[in-house]
């Protein structure tokens, strides 16, 4: 029986202003927090490690909040993790020159932003698979990218205007994480005074549920994401420690580079957005992944500042430039009411991920004090994804039905229309 697609229910205007708020909270912390540990006198390892267990705090915030989606709704959620953000960077802020405060803190605001990940992904997965769902995730993406680009800069900035009055490199690195704090409150405020999301039409399948079914096909959906996130880590998350100790950038010159980076996910996913409703997503992510692979391995061959914030560049914006269109077109190809189950999976995977690379990638950047080997690990892993994805995507697609488990689709991805793409199958019931 032929059907078109429902089309997915709006978020409110609100849900991307946090959006944008926990970005400038992301790269807040995510450039001052390995500063503060080499103006600390720490090792690229310990900083690594300090990165690493924010992203393990992360994957347990994700897991410990899918419950709560299911009883409290992911408003509460996203509420609950903002207000943990807040926390952590008041500790940072106040107790920043104890390394087990800083390991503390950095642990609070990872738990923060997993469950914002959690709240935020089991309401738009809700539309996954419907006419322009894509749209949402990109949106989304796009404006805690945004923030992102504002707040590694507006960090940078901020320290050096602390060194500017008299403080010393460590102390300017912790004030910086006033604007994190800021941000957060901000969030919440937005999020209290803004109006609840739209019921979505499928209601949230409980988590323990969800699990008995998709979660070996989740895991086999999620393959492309896993390797490419391991990826980004390495290529992003030591590069404030590579451009501080190795191309001698301050804090305001290493802020604008991260900034630069953000920059180019958010035209990197705008860009793999229209490459999916045009070509499919299939052919999107696999050229996307491609091209950051290339220019992954050819980062090892230079040694000029400005070469490197360029491939830099590239090779972000063809990997977190495909991510959203990842995560939508995975989620597509699970059924609405088993979706939750798998934000929850999903987000705990993934920050696993990132987190075990970055440990990894801060132990060979001390150990070979050369970040050559990262790069070559990454383009092997963004190959690895390109070619694993082709083959993960194609299930079939499940677009948003009344009965929960929607209107089932083999093949194709999104035309130029917004629409799924036939491909010579039919939808049925």
């Amino acid at each position: 029986m032929r059907a078109r697609p429902q089309p997915s229910p709006a978020a409110p205007n609100a849900f991307f202003v946090v959006a944008f708020l926990a970005g400038v909270c992301l790269t807040n912390t995510g450039l001052a927090l390995p500063l503060l540990a080499i103006a600390r006198g720490y090792s690229a390892s310990t900083a690594g490690d300090l990165l690493a267990g924010a992203m393990i705090a992360v994957a347990l915030g994700a897991l410990g909040s899918g419950p709560l989606v299911s009883s409290l709704g992911p408003r509460h959620v996203l509420a609950g993790g903002l207000a943990l953000v807040a926390i952590g960077e008041t500790v940072m802020l106040a107790w920043g020159a104890d390394l087990a405060a800083i390991a503390l803190a950095a642990m609070l605001w990872g738990a923060g932003l997993g469950c914002f990940w959690v709240g935020s992904q089991a309401t738009l997965g809700q539309g996954a698979g419907g006419t322009g769902a894509e749209r949402g995730f990109v949106r989304h993406y796009t404006w805690y990218v945004a923030g992102s680009a504002l707040g590694a800069p507006a960090t940078g900035a901020l320290a050096d205007l602390a060194r500017s009055a008299g403080a010393s490199y460590a102390t300017s690195m912790r004030l910086a994480f006033a604007l994190g704090l800021g941000a957060a409150l901000s969030a919440l405020a937005a999020l209290a005074l803004s109006s609840p999301s739209p019921r979505p039409a499928t209601p949230l399948a409980p988590t323990t549920p969800a699990r008995s079914g998709p979660v070996g096909h989740g895991l086999a959906l999620q393959l492309p994401d896993l390797l490419l996130v391991a990826a980004v880590a390495l290529l992003t998350q030591l590069a404030p420690v590579i451009l501080a100790r190795d191309f001698r950038f301050s804090p305001a010159a290493t802020g604008a580079v991260v900034g630069a980076l953000a920059a180019a996910k958010i035209t990197g996913s705008l860009t793999a957005g229209a490459a999916a409703r045009r070509f499919g997503s299939q052919r999107a992510i696999g050229a996307m992944l491609a091209l950051a692979a290339a220019v992954s391995l050819l980062l090892v061959a230079t040694s000029a500042a400005t070469l490197y914030v360029v491939l830099l560049f590239v090779a972000v914006f063809g990997t977190t430039g495909a991510w959203p269109v990842v995560v939508e077109a995975a989620f597509a190809r699970v059924r609405p009411r088993q979706r939750h189950g798998m934000a929850v999976a999903w987000n705990a995977r993934e920050y696993a991920a990132i987190g075990a690379a970055t440990a990894a990638g801060g132990w060979l950047l001390t150990r070979l004090a050369d970040p050559r080997a990262l790069y070559v690990v990454a383009g092997a892993l963004l190959g690895a994804a390109a070619a694993v994805s082709r083959g993960a995507l194609r299930r079939p697609v499940h677009a948003p039905g009344g009965d929960g488990r929607g209107l089932e689709r083999h093949g194709g991805g999104l035309d130029a229309r917004g629409e799924l793409a036939a491909e010579g199958a039919e939808r049925r019931l």
